[in-house]
């Protein structure tokens, strides 16, 4: 398992470089939309704490909102880099159905389990962007950011036997912390030029590397996908 200080330190001091040797010649501001999902979208089982059953379990999002401000250098003609911090807020919601206790067989009923949970990530995204063509309106970006979560969950909502049962209505059912190292790819469509001063719409999906997620039902460990669309804007400065 990877140590979350070292994390925090091998992301400056791979930024040193740029941090020490680069005027930083422009400003950029990303405001958008993302959608996450991990492994733990969707699945079924089977088994109960003490009965058989047919369970249902689902970790879904909705979409949410992510902002970043960073500062770039132009390092060559088409190459340039970027630093700064971005800031995300998404809402999660664990739904479990149709487990089966064993105080629901003489009801006849099922257990099912439904918690929103709000997840906010602020991180140190680190992006390389490559211009495609001579016209300078769309370029090719890439990039890490290490990202640190915090989870907020609201009391939950159950049905059947379970309902009735202190420990089920306090399991901790899925954990969305710590830290995570997001790769990312994307392009950069510039849609209006204004000299020092550019709108761009930035379409990019990322891939969490590290996290774990745990469910009540079974332990899992599951990376986080995420697809987003930024308005960006970029000034010369």
């Amino acid at each position: 398992m990877f140590n979350e200080k070292k994390l925090w330190v091998l992301l400056i001091a791979a930024s040193m470089p740029i941090l020490a040797s680069a005027q930083f010649d422009k400003l950029h501001i990303n405001a958008g939309t993302v959608l996450s999902s991990g492994k733990l979208f969707s699945d079924r089982g089977s088994g109960g704490l003490s009965a058989p059953s047919s369970w249902t379990e689902r970790l879904r999002s909705s979409p949410g909102l992510m902002a970043r401000l960073m500062a770039g250098h132009q390092v060559s003609e088409r190459l340039s880099v970027a630093i700064g911090l971005s800031y995300e807020s998404s809402p999660y919601q664990y739904h479990l159905e149709n487990f089966i206790l064993p105080s629901d067989i003489p009801r006849g009923t099922s257990t099912s389990f439904k918690q929103d949970i709000a997840v906010t990530r602020v991180g140190i995204p680190l992006q390389l962007t490559y211009q495609l063509g001579e016209t300078k309106r769309l370029a090719g970006i890439a990039g890490l950011s290490l990202e640190r979560a915090f989870s907020r969950k609201d009391e939950a909502i159950v049905t059947g036997a379970g309902a009735e049962d202190p420990a089920i209505l306090n399991l901790n059912t899925v954990d969305i912390e710590g830290f995570n190292v997001f790769f990312s790819m994307g392009m950069d469509i510039v849609f209006l030029d204004l000299g020092s001063s550019k709108l761009a719409l930035l379409p990019a999906i990322s891939i969490g590397l590290l996290g774990d997620q745990v469910s009540f039902t079974e332990p899992r460990k599951a990376n986080l996908y995420r697809a987003a669309i930024f308005l960006s804007y970029t000034h010369q400065l």
